[in-house]
C-alpha cells in the first residue's frame, strides 16, 4: 500500500508539473505576444512622429545634429517602454500561476530560483520606464531649442511658422506710357486698366509690386498743353495718373530730362511712389550731385522687404540705370555715369543683404544683354527704352520689356523658399495684354478724364478741334510705329513730309526734310482721323523753317541718315516731281526747327553756317499758319486733298 500510495502522489506531481509548465510556456507565448504588439505599437508612433517633424517643421528651424538626437531619444523611448511592458507582464504571470502551490514550488530547488529572479524583476524593471520617459522628455526638448541654421543672405530671418517657408511676390512691369488714357477707341492701354491689374494681382497677393521703367513725361500730346493757370503741364498729368494707379517704383527715362530742370523737379515732387536712379545725376554749380524729391536725395540703390502673412521675409535690392541720351533735352543739367559702371558698383552694395537684386534699366536691349553678361547673378533686367515687347534669358538673368503705352504688363512672379537654403525661383513669366477684358478702375479713369478735357481744352483755344474728323472718307490706318518711321518710309510718315512740302510751295520749296523722332505716337492711326489723333503723332509745336540746300550736301545728308536706322534721327523725306538731285544745283528745303537747328542727336551738324547750307534759315511767322505750326499744315493738308489722288496715293 505505501508503495502504492507513492505511485499515486509521483503521478499526481507529474501531472501538476505538466499543467504547471504547460500553463507557464501558454503565459509566456501571450506575454511574448503582448511584447510584439507593443513594440509594433510604439513603432508605428515613432514613424508617425518622424513625419509629422519633417512634414510641418522648417528645416532651417532645426539642425542636423538636432535630428539625429531626436531620433535617437525616440528611438530609445519605444525601446524602453516595450521592455518595461514585457518584463511586468511576464512577471506578473508567473506570480499568478504559481501563487497557488508555493508549497510545491518550493520543494522544487529551479522553480524557485525563478520565483525569486521574477519577484526581483518586479521591482527592478522600473528601470526602463524612467528611462523611456527621460528618453521622451529629451526628444521634445530638443525640438524646442532653436538652432542657428537660419541665416541667409548675411541677416537673421524671422523665424516663421513650421508649415510655411515660401513667400511669393508679382512684379507688374510697365514702360515707355506717353498716353494716360485708352487708345484705338479705348480698346487697349490706359492707366485705369493698368489700376485695376494691379488691385487684382494684390486681390491674390499682397506682395504685388508696379514698376516704371522710364520714359513718361515726354513726349506726350500734353507737352504743349497749359493748364488753366498757364502752367505747363509737361508729365503733371501722368504723374497724376501714376500716383492713383499704385505704381510704387521709377527709374529715369532719357526723355524724363526734355523738360526743363524746374519741371522736372516739380514732377519729381508731385510723385508719391518712389525713384531710383544709379548713374544720373543733377549737374549743378556745385558739381554732380543727386537729383532729389521734396529736398531728400533720390537713392543710388534701394530695399524693400516683403513679408507673407506669417512673417516669412523677402527682401529684394533695386537698382536702376538710364542710356545717356538727352539730346532732345535739356542737357545742361544732367551728368551720367556709366551704366554697367554704376550697376556693378550698385550690385556690390546690395548683394549681402538681399534674397535678390534686379536692375531696372532705361536702354537697348543689346546693352541689357551686356549688362547680364557682367553680372550673371542678377535675378532680372526690368527694362525700357525699346516699344515692342522684349524677352529673353541670358544665362539665368531674365530681360524684359512691355510694350509701349501700357499696351501689355510683363508679369513676373518671383519664388522665395527658405527649405533647405534660399531659393529663388522664376514661377511664372508673362506678357498681359491691356484690352477690354480688364475693366477700367473708376477713381483712375476719372483723374485721366479730367486731364483730358484740360488738353481738350487748351487745343480749342490753340485753334484746333480735337473731336473734329478731319478726313470722313480716309479709311486707311496709318502706321506711326517707331519700328517702321525709324527704318523705312510709312503712310503716316509721307502724309507729313507731303504737307510740309505743301506748306513750302508758297516758297519755292522742292524737298521736304522730316526728323522721324518728331513722329512720336509709336502706334497705328485708325479711322476715324481726328484732329487729336494728328496731334498725337505730333506732339511737339514744331515750325516749319525755309533754307537752302547744294545738292552735293543733301545727297552726303541723305546718304549719312540712311545709316541711322532705329534712332529719332533717321530722315523723311517727299521731293517736288521726283525730280533727281543734282550736286550743284541749290534747292529750297522746307525743313522742322528742332532738326535745322542741329539738335538732333548725330546731325548736329546741320544747321545755319554748315559748307552746303546757303544763306539763313528762315523761321515762319504766326500768319504763316500752316509753316507755323507742322500740325495745322497736316490737318489742313488732308482737308485740302481729302478723297482726292495726291493724298489717296499715301495710303499704300
Amino acid at each position: 500500500m505505501p508503495d502504492d500510495q507513492e505511485k499515486i502522489d509521483a503521478q499526481i506531481r507529474l501531472e501538476m508539473e505538466q499543467k504547471e509548465s504547460y500553463n507557464t510556456l501558454t503565459k509566456r507565448y501571450k506575454a511574448l505576444s503582448k511584447s510584439f504588439l507593443t513594440a509594433a505599437s510604439f513603432g508605428a508612433a515613432f514613424i508617425f512622429m518622424i513625419i509629422i517633424i519633417f512634414k510641418f517643421s522648417n528645416s532651417d528651424f532645426l539642425s542636423a545634429y538636432q535630428y539625429f538626437f531626436i531620433f535617437i531619444s525616440l528611438f530609445a523611448f519605444c525601446i524602453s517602454i516595450a521592455l518595461h511592458w514585457q518584463y511586468q507582464t511576464l512577471s506578473n504571470d508567473d506570480l499568478s500561476d504559481f501563487s497557488p502551490n508555493i508549497s510545491l514550488l518550493a520543494k522544487n530547488q529551479r522553480l524557485g530560483n525563478r520565483l525569486a529572479k521574477n519577484r526581483t524583476t518586479v521591482y527592478n524593471n522600473n528601470a526602463f520606464f524612467y528611462i523611456g520617459v527621460f528618453s521622451f522628455l529629451l526628444a521634445i526638448l530638443l525640438w524646442l531649442i532653436p538652432s542657428n541654421n537660419n541665416r541667409l543672405c548675411k541677416k537673421t530671418v524671422t523665424q516663421v511658422s513650421k508649415n510655411d517657408v515660401k513667400i511669393t511676390v508679382d512684379l507688374l512691369q510697365i514702360n515707355d506710357v506717353y498716353e494716360i488714357a485708352p487708345l484705338d477707341n479705348d480698346m487697349v492701354g490706359g492707366m485705369a486698366r493698368i489700376a485695376t491689374l494691379k488691385k487684382q494681382f494684390q486681390h491674390q497677393n499682397e506682395n504685388t509690386f508696379l514698376l516704371m521703367a522710364g520714359d513718361f513725361l515726354s513726349p506726350s500730346v500734353f507737352n504743349s498743353v497749359r493748364s488753366p493757370l498757364n502752367e505747363k503741364v509737361a508729365g503733371k498729368q501722368m504723374i497724376a495718373a501714376m500716383n492713383v494707379a499704385g505704381v510704387d517704383l521709377a527709374v529715369f527715362g532719357n526723355h524724363e530730362f526734355d523738360v526743363s530742370y524746374n519741371v522736372l523737379q516739380q514732377r519729381i515732387n508731385e510723385s508719391s511712389f518712389q525713384w531710383v536712379s544709379s548713374n544720373v545725376y543733377h549737374k549743378s554749380a556745385s558739381g554732380n550731385i543727386p537729383f532729389q524729391k521734396n529736398k531728400v536725395d533720390i537713392p543710388t540703390s534701394w530695399k524693400k522687404t516683403f513679408f507673407n502673412d506669417v512673417g516669412t521675409s523677402f527682401t529684394i535690392g533695386f537698382f536702376g540705370v538710364t542710356i545717356p541720351d538727352n539730346k532732345g533735352g535739356d542737357p545742361e543739367y544732367v551728368s551720367y555715369d556709366s551704366t554697367l559702371y554704376a550697376a556693378r558698383k550698385m550690385y556690390k552694395v546690395l548683394a549681402p543683404d538681399c534674397d535678390a537684386v534686379i536692375a531696372i534699366t532705361h536702354q537697348d536691349v543689346k546693352e541689357d544683354s551686356m549688362l547680364a553678361v557682367a553680372i550673371p547673378q542678377l535675378t532680372a533686367i526690368i527694362g525700357g527704352h525699346e516699344h515692342d515687347m522684349q524677352f529673353e534669358n541670358v544665362g539665368h538673368v531674365i530681360i524684359s520689356k512691355a510694350h509701349s503705352n501700357a499696351r501689355s504688363v510683363f508679369h513676373l512672379k518671383l519664388l522665395l523658399n527658405r527649405r533647405n537654403n534660399t531659393t529663388i525661383t522664376s514661377i511664372v513669366q508673362e506678357l498681359i495684354p491691356v484690352d477690354t477684358t480688364i475693366k477700367q478702375d473708376y477713381l483712375t479713369k476719372i483723374i485721366c478724364s479730367r486731364w483730358m478735357d484740360v488738353a481738350k481744352e487748351y487745343f480749342k483755344k490753340a485753334g484746333f478741334s480735337p473731336d473734329l474728323e478731319v478726313c470722313k472718307n480716309f479709311t486707311s490706318t496709318l502706321d506711326g510705329k517707331d519700328a517702321s518711321v525709324r527704318n523705312g518710309s510709312t503712310n503716316l510718315s509721307k502724309l507729313i513730309t507731303d504737307a510740309m512740302l505743301w506748306a513750302g510751295e508758297s516758297k519755292g520749296c522742292d524737298v521736304s526734310i522730316l526728323n522721324s523722332g518728331a513722329i512720336r505716337v509709336d502706334d497705328f492711326i485708325t479711322s476715324p482721323i481726328t484732329q487729336y489723333a494728328v496731334l498725337r503723332a505730333l506732339p511737339y509745336e514744331g515750325k516749319i523753317c525755309i533754307v537752302k540746300m547744294k545738292g552735293w550736301f543733301l545727297k552726303k545728308l541723305n546718304d549719312s541718315a540712311a545709316h541711322l536706322k532705329n534712332e529719332g534721327a533717321f530722315l523723311q523725306y517727299s521731293f517736288k516731281n521726283d525730280k533727281p538731285i543734282a550736286d550743284s544745283v541749290t534747292n529750297k528745303i522746307a525743313i522742322g526747327d528742332y532738326l535745322i537747328s542741329g539738335k538732333q542727336s548725330k546731325l548736329n551738324y546741320l544747321k545755319e553756317g554748315t559748307p552746303g547750307i546757303i544763306g539763313t534759315v528762315i523761321f515762319p511767322l504766326p500768319a504763316d499758319s500752316n509753316l507755323f505750326d507742322v500740325r495745322k499744315a497736316v490737318i489742313n493738308y488732308m482737308k485740302a486733298y481729302c478723297g482726292k489722288k495726291e493724298l489717296n496715293k499715301y495710303r499704300e
